[in-house]
């Protein structure tokens, strides 16, 4: 039986290789980084001789805030990269949410991300990115065959409530 750490190590192996897909149908090389605990990168992608630090984020939503969140210390880790991806997994609670599926895509370098720290009901510390913000782009919507095998892997720990830091 997988337990819940494992379906989120999972989740988000699933979410790296589609993003690693979609970078090598552009034309990109993609190279594994070796260290599975790097704090900086997920992996790196090669385009004419630039190289370029990814970070993939493979979540369901916080709906009711319209936000992708996760633990507040990977935050530097998404405003460090070349590339930062969020792969929308359909959420548990309300599937037909309008982002799901999407592969959104934002350069921190460049672009102004907005974002929001808060706790949840249980005094965990997040960071929420806004999904409905310019520095954020929609550029490829997932396969039923990676909406299949992303929902295969979801764990929601849905709680209403929560307070901004």
């Amino acid at each position: 039986m997988i337990d819940k750490r494992m379906d989120i190590q999972m989740l988000g192996k699933a979410g790296e290789a589609i993003i690693r897909n979609f970078l090598v149908q552009h034309e990109y090389i993609v190279t594994d980084s070796v260290d599975q605990y790097d704090s900086e990168k997920d992996f790196i992608a090669v385009k004419k001789g630039t190289t370029y630090t990814v970070e993939v984020k493979t979540q369901q939503p916080y709906v009711y805030r319209d936000m992708i969140s996760f633990e507040e210390h990977q935050l530097a880790k998404c405003l460090t990269v070349d590339y930062l991806f969020f792969v929308v997994v359909p959420p548990v609670m309300q599937p037909s949410y309008k982002h799901s599926g999407k592969i959104l895509f934002a350069k921190p370098l460049k672009d102004e991300l907005e974002y929001e720290l808060y706790r949840t009901k249980a005094g965990d510390r997040k960071v929420g990115f806004r999904i409905d913000q310019q520095a954020l782009h929609h550029v490829a919507s997932l396969t039923d065959s990676d909406l299949t095998a992303l929902t295969r892997h979801t764990v929601s720990n849905y709680e209403k409530g929560y307070s901004l830091i």
